[in-house]
């Protein structure tokens, strides 16, 4: 399976599309898009899970702190 593309290679592609239908290759790169549309995403994923992740630990990490110093 090909790589991942950037942005800049994705407009590339979409400007040839239109410019030149009958010649463009965006169709053949339609599974490239969406590979990279979906590592992206779960990428995302990870990222946001980890983050609300760290929050909850913190907050629990928090709430513990208060209730040892002031009792519950």
């Amino acid at each position: 399976m090909p790589g991942l593309i950037g942005v800049s290679e994705f407009v590339e592609e979409t400007r040839e599309d239109y410019n030149s239908p009958t010649t463009s290759t965006f169709v053949s790169r339609i599974p490239q898009f969406r590979q990279t549309i979906a590592a992206l995403e779960e990428n995302v994923y990870y990222q946001l899970h980890a983050a609300l992740s760290e929050k909850l630990l913190c907050d629990d990490e928090l709430e513990f702190s208060v209730e040892m110093q002031y009792g519950s």
